[in-house]
């Protein structure tokens, strides 16, 4: 577990090489499984395909309310609480830290995991690249690249656009545009390996966010371990790539939530052994954080999350012309230049809710907590 007891290195392979509209092409590159052993020199430019909004600054909250307080100073141990006591911090958890999950270390009270914040920004970077190659998987190439590649030449840019993106659009006299998933043109290899790329890491052991297995844990390896179970659980509700894997394969996502689950019986086992290796047990810090990662996973997934596509302007004029051949005479006299290789954002579909999958981890955490 030496591995454990410090982060890996900052520096990654970012952006992947690799030219990832070949429909042909998988992407070589997620954060925790990537086997590189150099990292090549950083690219310039805008990795995202379209604009990509500046998120808000995580600024502090210093909330100083009577449920804030009470977060703050609530004493979370074995058999230490009594059910309202619980439900009394769960509550201030779906309050203060829910909405603001870079303020847990005020809204929990943390003094003594100095890693916390330097571990949830390294997972929220490694996190932030992978929605990088997502969208990358998802943007067909330019039209004029497309009309040279064998497997995409004689297909019409409506194809195109929705092989990469997985949705086709339905345009009916009567009715409003609407999209459905499908396979055009087979599969888009980039994105299932994203998706089954994200189910590999976080299903099972890895010694860039969790393990299940290790033995003589020291406390900083619990430390950490803790931090990183929190940080996962924000990514797994606020990421492009977590969306897109709920709506695929459900399997899959819930594949991770056992795993979670697995990992919690772990610590809680380990926590049991304390007399027999260097860890002295779970400390009040440990257990608030790992309630609260466990609150904001289940908050996140009883909402419902847009799913968007760079797609064609569903406009008539535009779906015309895009059912058009790439080879057709007219794009040879004029070029690519009509408003229907102009793609735009949509929203496109929509997560499916799921709290009751994080029923079993809160269940595991009551047990322990509560004195039954």
């Amino acid at each position: 577990m030496a591995s454990l007891n410090a982060l890996p290195p900052a520096t990654s392979a970012y952006p992947p090489d690799g030219n990832f509209a070949q429909p042909t092409q998988t992407p070589s590159f997620f954060p925790g499984l990537s086997s590189q052993t150099s990292t090549p020199a950083m690219q310039k430019g805008e990795f995202y395909p379209e604009n990509a909004p500046i998120p808000d600054p995580e600024f502090p909250v210093d909330d100083k309310s009577e449920s804030a307080q009470y977060l703050q100073q609530a004493q979370l141990g074995e058999k230490h609480m009594t059910v309202e006591e619980l439900q009394n911090v769960l509550c201030c958890c779906l309050l203060k830290v829910a909405p603001y999950p870079h303020n847990a270390p005020i809204a929990l009270g943390l003094s003594n995991l100095p890693m916390f914040t330097p571990s949830r920004v390294h997972i929220k970077n490694q996190f932030r690249k992978v929605d990088a190659i997502l969208h990358l998987a998802l943007t067909p190439p330019p039209p004029h690249e497309c009309a040279t590649l064998p497997k995409l030449r004689d297909s019409t840019w409506l194809d195109v656009v929705s092989h990469y993106t997985r949705y086709v659009l339905i345009s009916d006299t009567n009715e409003a545009p609407r999209y459905i998933r499908g396979n055009v043109l087979g599969m888009n290899s980039n994105l299932k390996q994203v998706v089954d790329g994200v189910v590999e890491v976080l299903s099972q052991d890895n010694t860039a966010y969790l393990t299940t297995t290790a033995s003589n844990l020291s406390n900083k390896d619990v430390d950490l371990l803790v931090c990183r179970y929190y940080a996962i659980c924000e990514q797994l509700v606020s990421t492009d790539a977590v969306a897109e894997l709920l709506t695929s394969d459900v399997e899959g996502f819930e594949k991770i939530i056992n795993y979670l689950e697995t990992f919690l019986e772990f610590i809680i086992r380990t926590h049991g052994a304390r007399n027999h290796n260097a860890f002295q047990g779970l400390t009040n810090e440990h257990l608030k954080v790992l309630v609260a990662g466990t609150v904001l996973l289940s908050h996140g997934l009883t909402k419902v999350r847009p799913v968007s596509r760079l797609v064609i302007y569903p406009e008539r004029d535009c779906l015309r012309t895009a059912e058009k051949p790439l080879t057709d005479p007219v794009f040879k006299q004029h070029g690519f230049t009509h408003d229907c290789f102009k793609l735009v954002r949509f929203a496109v579909d929509l997560t499916p809710q799921k709290p009751d999958l994080v029923q079993p981890m809160l269940a595991i955490l009551y047990k322990f907590l509560v004195v039954l």
